[in-house]
């Protein structure tokens, strides 16, 4: 028969009555799953599982069972407690889930044992104690007889519990036969078990005997719990990366997991493994950490992609980089080094993918985890893929990949060395030279700034790498170099990361001294005087990087307040930021920057400025080519997607979500219904009532509507058609156009035509800006309108006061080759230009700083008409913005919006709409939509002073009076006059402005007269010569030169003309000019009545027409 029949016998333990100890339980579990993490012990740990603590390797097939007692008494063999541990360490022994196994015992007490009495054993007990690694044979006989002797006393006073059971449940159960019979079987099953039992041998015994050990440590329950508790603190501050304000937290939350895991039902479910743990230190760490915990999980998950994606693939890179830095997370290799190389064999037609994945494999696959130690791993199986890596070394031309190519040689070349891979060294050193030879012809060509310092500090990077065995001082300048024309050329590399370099040179010298301080002091002392002056530059960075945090969260909180102006100086704030974190250390904070400009400028309506934004974030995050920017190349088009969608100019919007959501798929790894992901899922429901409302509002586009949704793939079933369905319910169309106003800067479709319009308010100017609604003059007419835009919103944010007025700008746009000012065109209604705009789709920074430049002077004359500053007050306030506010680098970067335009929107798909062959729709009233933000300055002029304004009407008054008088005193007896006075009263104009355009028209009707037939050659002659005799009647009385001014001429359309030109002639008096060739009196008259009170402004002094 079997022994594990006498598993019978057991009792259940896992539901003690009392909790004693369950603390120091824990406290002991969590300290051995922490040693077995620290010792890389691969093993499962329960908790009050089977024993109080239950150990299990599955690899050596090792079983141990722990029982722990926190007791003040000591220990003897006549302790019930051992007594008991005896007797269930035998159950556990015989159990037959455990029969294949390598069995150990464990009895653990934190008291002693006992002192000798009479019939406690404690003698032996010592003994086995003292001798328990090797039990002589002797005292193994007499143990064993003894642990017999304790398990047999168990297993009588069980039969004899259990036979007690079995003749109870008979009287209960006489009458039923089924019962019967199966008590009769379950009492068979103990006849069989006793009979096992007694047929045990002593060589079963001694078995089991070898199989227990004791540990008693002497200590008081109180000096047990401290010492754990301090040991549980000792071995946590020896985990990777856990500094020291996050250690008692983290033993909390281990304390914590424990507990949970023991109170589980599944023997499953209470496993603690060293994984686990690794969890927990990612869940419990930096958000770096979180985010690795959350990649690893979804793609152990996932497993093998379906199809390549680049935002995939490097999310992946970037994994892998963050396991292969983390000692902790060896464990994750094998899954990685699974992936990456499914993902080499899967980009053979992709050379430059493959190197990436390469590069992230052999770095992994070797793990070097620290400077002055050997590799972990090894290279061997990869050597063919290392030689296709450094196969052509003329490929390698960019200056940002050049670090970590020569990085992966270094580690190449040490494998060879070292015997880690089957390289040869002559391989290797062939290598060399090739990376040397490729680097010093970079370094004769490269012009930029930051290309520079990148190339020179892997020249510097060469020279130390390769004269690690000679020190001497000719060496020792070879290194320094190139650190020092480095140094020269830092202040112009913003895009180098500096605070890196001073890292690596600081670790450079701690290595130095470890490794043989004596023999490197030369390089020491040369790299320490060199970082002294390096690091200067370095405080200097990271105190713009800490000004950049303080901006974002000031910038954040004026969001919060809501308010017109506070969103205006959110992106003061938010530029400022992006300027102090263009460097290479904080370039994501520069492209998160470009993304928070692009939605406040949204908020605004702004939204040409907010695409320039959107698409300047996206053609960043492209060319940087960073694993962690990747994603945001779809955020960009998002932003930009947004922008056409909210400005009306749907056929845009159209084209941009198609982009939109390859590059999502493409680039960003997320799903697009995860949670929080509301970018893809507010793009997906303006898309959806963009195809409901296009059709709506013109019909003529209803095929190509229905055509884009059939299109739409996984979005119609997901998302659109149940879209589509409410919005056909909820949103009639007499609803839908009631709406519009209410959720669009423009009217929708103003992109459909020949011709395209872009209207905006902004200052209390309406905008248009006309251009044909071609592939070509829609990248270049939108360029200038994000330009306007943006020195519109820096006029609104400037101290300086532009004095706008009010009224219709128009502007015409002309592509032309050579640069041409703009031309004012007659009207004197509104503001009207012509402005030529010029192709830019140069790479080089001159050129397009040019290409700003010139739309930069356009947007000046322009400007320069509409305010009414003198012309050196308006040049200083304009130039201004550019020399205190920076405007310059908020309208240009590396390149055009014309470019970028070009680059992601191809004229195939900008024409695949026609959108050009449709009629413009009729005009929509309320469009387009008055800002709220974009308002002009408000409140009374600086310039304006109440006493000097009052006296000038007084001052006017009387100097017009002797040339008005004799007619005026005429006019006061006809009975037309009071009504035709009443009448331009109530029409607002101020009695000095009719007395001095009486005057005007008076002078001028004269003047005229005089020099009636008179010959002159040119019309200038004719025109001075007037002003000539205008001066000269003005100084005369009336009666010196009359003429008859019946009522009747006071009516007249000239006269009207005299008056409604009042509000220009007067702006001199109030320190004002007028600029403008075809100036607007109207617009001119209500700003001056509100930002100078003229309408309002009373001296009746001499005041002629009382």
């Amino acid at each position: 028969m079997s022994i594990s029949k006498l598993f019978l016998f057991a009792k259940n333990t896992d539901a003690s009555a009392s909790m004693r100890g369950y603390q120091y339980q824990v406290f002991k579990t969590v300290e051995t799953w922490l040693e077995n993490y620290l010792d890389q012990v691969d093993e499962a740990i329960y908790c009050d599982y089977e024993e109080d603590i239950f150990q299990h390797n599955e690899l050596t097939q090792a079983a141990t069972f722990r029982q722990l007692k926190l007791y003040s008494t000591p220990f003897s063999f006549r302790s019930e407690e051992i007594q008991k541990a005896v007797a269930h360490f035998f159950m556990l022994h015989v159990k037959t889930d455990y029969a294949a196994k390598d069995k150990e015992f464990v009895f653990e007490a934190n008291s002693r044992i006992a002192e000798h009495r009479e019939g406690n054993e404690s003698d032996l007990l010592r003994r086995w104690v003292a001798n328990q690694e090797a039990l002589p044979d002797s005292l193994l006989t007499e143990c064993a007889k003894k642990v017999k002797a304790l398990v047999t006393s168990y297993v009588e006073e069980r039969t004899t519990q259990l036979a007690d059971q079995f003749a109870e449940r008979l009287k209960k159960k006489a009458e039923d036969a089924q019962a019967i019979l199966l008590i009769e079987a379950e009492k068979q099953v103990l006849r069989e078990a006793v009979a096992v039992f007694q047929m045990l041998t002593d060589q079963d015994w001694d078995d089991f005997t070898r199989r227990i050990k004791w540990r008693f440590d002497g200590l008081s329950p109180d000096e047990a719990f401290k010492g754990t508790i301090a040991r549980l603190e000792e071995l946590v501050a020896q985990l990777p990366d856990m500094p020291k304000e996050r250690r008692k937290g983290f033993l909390g939350m281990l304390c914590m997991r424990v507990d949970i895991k023991a109170s589980e039902q599944a023997p499953e479910d209470r496993k603690l493994v060293n994984g686990e743990l690794t969890n927990l230190l990612l869940q419990a760490g930096t958000l770096e950490d979180l985010w690795y915990h959350e990649v690893f999980t979804k793609w152990n998950e996932i497993g093998q992609p379906a199809d390549f994606r680049l935002g995939e693939f490097y999310e992946v890179l970037q994994a892998v980089s963050y396991c292969r830095a983390a000692k902790n997370l060896q464990s994750h290799d094998a899954f990685w080094i699974s992936l990456l190389t499914w993902y080499i064999s899967a980009l053979q037609q992709q050379p430059e993918f493959r190197k990436k994945g390469l590069y992230e494999l052999i770095w992994l696959r070797m793990r070097p985890t620290e400077y002055l130690s050997p590799a972990l791993g090894d290279l061997f199986g990869l050597e063919d893929y290392i030689r296709q890596y450094f196969s052509d070394f003329s490929a390698f031309t960019a200056a940002g990949d050049f670090e970590d190519i020569q990085s992966l040689l270094f580690l190449v070349t040490a494998s060879a060395l070292n015997e880690k891979s089957a390289l040869t060294p002559e391989e290797t050193a062939g290598w060399l030279q090739q990376f040397k030879r490729q680097l010093d012809q970079l370094l004769s060509q490269t012009s930029n700034a930051s290309d520079l310092c990148r190339l020179l500090e892997c020249s510097a990077n060469f020279y130390f790498f390769a004269g690690s065995q000679d020190r001497s001082e000719e060496n020792v300048a070879k290194i320094m170099a190139p650190l020092e024309q480095l140094l020269t050329n830092l202040d112009e590399a913003r895009l180098y990361n500096a605070t890196q370099l001073s890292n690596r040179i600081h670790t450079h010298i701690r290595l130095l001294i470890q490794m043989d301080e004596e023999e490197n002091e030369v390089l020491i002392e040369a790299f320490k005087e060199f970082v002294g002056r390096l690091d200067a530059v370095v405080e200097k960075k990271r105190g713009a990087h800490e000004r950049a945090r303080r901006l974002v969260a000031s910038g954040t909180a004026y969001l919060k307040a809501k308010t017109p102006t506070a969103l205006l100086k959110a992106l003061r704030d938010f530029h400022e930021a992006k300027a102090l974190w263009l460097q290479d250390e904080t370039f994501e904070g520069y492209t998160l920057a470009l993304l928070n400009i692009a939605q406040v400028y949204g908020a605004l309506d702004m939204h040409f400025a907010a695409k320039y934004y959107g698409l300047w974030a996206t053609w960043v995050s492209w060319h940087k080519g960073s694993r962690k920017l990747v994603k945001r190349i779809a955020q960009g088009i998002g932003m930009v997607f947004h922008a056409d969608f909210v400005q009306g100019a749907w056929f845009s919007a159209l084209l941009d979500f198609e982009l939109y959501m390859m590059t999502r798929h493409e680039f960003d790894p997320e799903p697009i219904d995860a949670e929080g992901a509301e970018m893809p899922q507010k793009s997906i429901m303006n898309y959806g009532f963009l195809l409901y409302a296009v059709p709506l509002l013109a019909p003529e586009l209803q095929v190509m509507t229905q055509a884009k949704l059939s299109e739409a793939g996984y979005l119609k079933e997901e998302y659109l058609d149940e879209l589509l369905a409410v919005l056909q319910a909820d949103l009639p169309e007499p609803k839908l156009r009631a709406g519009l106003t209410k959720n669009f800067a423009d009217a929708p479709l103003n992109d459909m035509g020949p011709e395209r319009t872009v209207r905006f308010h902004a200052l209390g100017i309406e905008w248009h800006v006309h251009f044909s609604n071609s592939y070509e003059m829609t990248a270049l007419g939108e360029d200038f309108c994000a330009m306007l835009q943006v020195l519109l919103v820096e006029i609104a944010l400037s101290k300086v006061d532009f004095h706008l007025p009010s009224g219709l700008v128009d502007l015409t746009l002309e592509i032309t080759d050579t640069p041409r000012q703009p031309e004012q065109l007659p009207d004197n209604g509104k503001a009207k230009w012509k402005a030529f705009v010029q192709r830019v789709d140069s790479s080089d920074y001159e050129d397009v700083k040019m290409g700003v430049a010139f739309v930069s002077v356009a947007l000046k004359v322009i400007l320069q008409d509409i305010s009414l500053l003198p012309v050196a007050e308006y040049n200083e306030a304009f130039w201004g913005l550019f020399t205190e506010s920076n405007l310059g680098a908020k309208s240009m970067q590396a390149t055009s919006y014309q470019r970028m335009y070009r680059s992601l929107f191809s004229e195939k798909a900008f024409g695949a709409f026609g959108r050009d062959t449709f009629s413009a729709l009729p005009a929509l009233p309320d469009f387009p939509l008055i800002n709220r933000f974009m308002q002009p300055k408000a409140g009374l002029s600086k310039k304006y002073n109440p006493s000097t304004a009052v006296q000038n009407i007084g001052n006017r008054f009387q100097k017009a009076v002797r040339n008005i008088h004799q007619t005026l005193a005429r006019l006061k007896l006809d009975a037309g006059y009071a009504p035709w006075l009443q009448a331009l009263r109530e029409e607002g104009w101020p009695d000095w402005q009719i007395v001095v355009a009486m005057m005007n028209f008076m002078l001028s009707y004269k003047a005229n007269r005089l020099v009636e037939g008179r010959k002159f050659a040119t019309p200038a002659e004719h025109q001075a010569a007037l002003k000539e005799e205008f001066q000269r009647v003005l100084q005369r009385d009336e009666v010196e030169l009359q003429m008859e001014f019946p009522l009747e001429a006071f009516q007249s359309a000239e006269f009207r003309m005299s008056l409604e030109q009042m509000p220009i002639i007067s702006l001199s008096a109030f320190g004002l000019e007028n600029n403008a060739r075809f100036p607007n009196p109207s617009a001119v008259r209500e700003f001056m009545n509100e930002r100078f009170n003229v309408q309002t402004d009373v001296n009746d002094e001499h005041n002629p027409l009382l």
